[in-house]
């Protein structure tokens, strides 16, 4: 249950980082919310590489409100997309 939860919230994560980094919509209120739950996400599961990841990504993401634009963006939707991919392949 509590993958699937955090499958959903990976996904809603991935939708708003690409519609921010296509220019179709900037929400810092909604970023910040994502920076949170990843940051929050690499801290207690602190120890594995994925969880290490996420903590960097919301890092990134608080970049993110400030402007950054960078082609990590793309690596971040990738690796959520990979994430959400092998959660639906697992279970």
């Amino acid at each position: 249950m509590l993958v699937w939860l955090f499958t959903i919230v990976d996904m809603i994560i991935l939708l708003v980082v690409l519609l921010t980094q296509l220019g179709l919509a900037t929400p810092w209120r909604i970023l910040t919310v994502c920076a949170a739950v990843l940051i929050l996400k690499g801290i207690a599961f602190k120890g594995e590489f994925m969880s290490v990841v996420d903590l960097i990504f919301g890092v990134y993401i608080i970049l993110m409100i400030f402007g950054a634009r960078w082609f990590i963006s793309y690596l971040l939707m990738f690796w959520l997309a990979y994430k959400i991919f092998f959660a639906f392949i697992r279970h």
